[in-house]
């Protein structure tokens, strides 16, 4: 698509565009819809909307895409374009809000469609790699999430006994989210990824994937809990 290759296609050209590393995505946003209202039909304007959700959803997740979509870190924003493309059409719907009714080209994007995230649906990583077998529990108690998996000592071309195994818990509704290296593919282990403080009462998710030793491939992702509220986190800070 013309527009995508705008957006992103500045990126490979690093030299000619210099701008501060946390406006990667407004910047990116910002010429979105610069292009996209010149011309804009009902299809431009639910992919407008698609596209700023998909956009906004990487702010949430933007520590672990550097490790989930290893493959683009000489870019701008690195992992950004990787996280969109994977996303976008399978964790975003959209929904119109005035079915039937000819929306306005010039209207904000808005007030023609509603955008809804299924964080459950979320990849945080995406490669040739195979999902690790990761479970992941909710120790109220302690106010964490406890992940456990079993050792696979396969060897292949989606697997390695060294791949390490990343854990993810997200905070939506605080626009937060904690990764933590939780151990290696080939060997047995339990780990845990406490809850901010500011998480107590909020609904969390929690995901797997894995990346090669170097980091250069990564599997795809698997979301294990899905809107687990904590309320006894008052006292984990640490970790």
């Amino acid at each position: 698509m013309k527009i995508w290759n705008s957006i992103f296609g500045s990126f490979k050209k690093k030299k000619k565009v210099e701008a501060p590393r946390g406006g990667g995505i407004d910047a990116a946003l910002e010429r979105a819809m610069r292009e996209m209202r010149k011309e804009r039909g009902e299809k431009e304007i639910e992919w407008e909307v698609r596209f700023t959700k998909t956009l906004q959803l990487g702010r949430l997740y933007s520590i672990v895409i550097l490790f989930g979509f290893p493959g683009e870190r000489d870019g701008f924003d690195p992992g950004l374009k990787g996280f969109v493309q994977a996303n976008r059409n399978r964790a975003v719907t959209i929904e119109p809000l005035h079915p039937g009714v000819e929306p306005d080209p010039l209207a904000d994007a808005e007030e023609v469609f509603r955008a809804t995230v299924h964080y459950e649906a979320v990849q945080v990583a995406a490669g040739i790699l195979a999902v690790p077998q990761v479970t992941a529990e909710v120790d109220e108690a302690e106010g964490l999430v406890r992940f456990r998996w079993e050792a696979d000592e396969g060897e292949g071309e989606d697997r390695h006994r060294n791949d390490l195994v990343y854990g993810v818990v997200a905070c939506p509704a605080f626009g937060d989210c904690r990764i933590r290296e939780l151990g290696k593919r080939g060997e047995s282990g339990e780990c845990v990824i406490p809850a901010r403080p500011q998480w107590k009462g909020l609904e969390l998710w929690a995901y797997v994937f894995s990346t090669t030793e170097d980091g250069m491939d990564a599997s795809g992702s698997a979301c294990v809990a899905e809107r687990v509220v904590l309320n006894n986190v008052a006292l984990t800070t640490k970790g």
